[in-house]
């Protein structure tokens, strides 16, 4: 994915988030999800304790050239202007250093596939160890061959195996906006709802200030239908930055972590409506090496669990 929140700020409810006034219930089904904590609980303290596979410079490149590839899919333009995705990744591949020479062959190569070897988009469905963490794994490949031999390598390595499980997701558009420092936020929200809901939106979700040097403002997260997500995204402007557009695999009913003393308020949000069963630790552990080692693989290109990011 990465958030980091005060306890306090976790202790918020939808409620007290929600904006007020009766056209915000109804109109197309819209509303605001309670802030998302997806960084001050137990589930990412195992992924940063164990460290993020995209922390090695080589594998955050092939990340980055696997979704300038993605971006390009047609009917997508190659103007960054008129496609918010491409935008998004470009700005991401120049903080990172990511070489203009290498930006102008991948997205060479994603406009003119008949040249070398063709790339092709595989999804493969798994469960993690123990069985009860559902996963849904991405990949770009030019060898669909080694690309599965690679996958359950490290299925069979961590514990996991192939296995049913797009029945656990949603397939939605996800829209990710920084907001201006110095803007407020109530103000904010208010412009971005009425935005959304003019363009099709299904929900709006608040995304807190993180710990992060990179994040420490905050903003919103705008979740649509899958094949809207850049025509919404494109009528998005000032005072919000889109900083990422993707077509994701959202759990349906995300399982949680059980509750402890050492994160306090946090926890008391994974018990809300909508999660599922609980998780052990330990599970959670042998799930993330496995995720570490199918997205240190090069073909993959990102991994979805079913596990609460709140």
């Amino acid at each position: 994915m990465m958030i980091t929140l005060s306890l306090s700020a976790c202790m918020l409810r939808q409620a007290s988030l929600c904006i007020p006034g009766p056209s915000r219930t109804v109109l197309r089904g819209i509303h605001q999800s309670g802030a998302r904590c997806s960084g001050h609980n137990r589930w990412s303290k195992i992924r940063h304790r164990k460290g993020a596979a995209d922390s090695a410079k080589s594998t955050q490149f092939s990340k980055i050239t696997n979704e300038i590839y993605l971006s390009l899919r047609p009917p997508a333009s190659p103007d960054p202007a008129l496609n918010p995705r491409l935008s998004a990744i470009l700005a991401k591949a120049r903080e990172v250093g990511y070489p203009k020479s290498n930006v102008d062959t991948a997205m060479n190569k994603a406009l003119n596939p008949n040249e070398g070897a063709a790339l092709q988009s595989i999804t493969y469905e798994a469960v993690g160890p123990g069985g009860q963490v559902g996963m849904i794994i991405e990949c770009l490949t030019d060898n669909s061959n080694r690309c599965v031999s690679r996958v359950k390598e490290q299925l069979n390595k961590y514990g996991g195996r192939m296995s049913p499980t797009a029945f656990l997701f949603e397939r939605k558009g996800v829209i990710k906006l920084s907001l201006d420092p110095g803007t407020d936020r109530e103000t904010a929200f208010d412009t971005l709802f009425e935005v959304a809901v003019e363009a099709g939106a299904e929900d709006v979700k608040v995304v807190l200030p993180t710990e992060d040097v990179h994040d420490q403002v905050g903003g919103f997260e705008v979740i649509t239908p899958p094949s809207e997500v850049s025509t919404i995204a494109s009528s998005i402007s000032s005072p919000f930055k889109v900083i990422g557009v993707e077509v994701a695999y959202l759990a349906s009913t995300p399982l949680r972590l059980p509750a402890n003393e050492e994160d306090g308020a946090a926890d008391e949000l994974e018990t809300g409506e909508g999660l599922g069963d609980v998780i052990s630790e330990e599970v959670a552990d042998k799930v993330f090496s496995l995720v570490e080692g199918l997205e240190d693989t090069g073909d993959v290109v990102k991994v979805w669990t079913n596990v609460a990011e709140v």
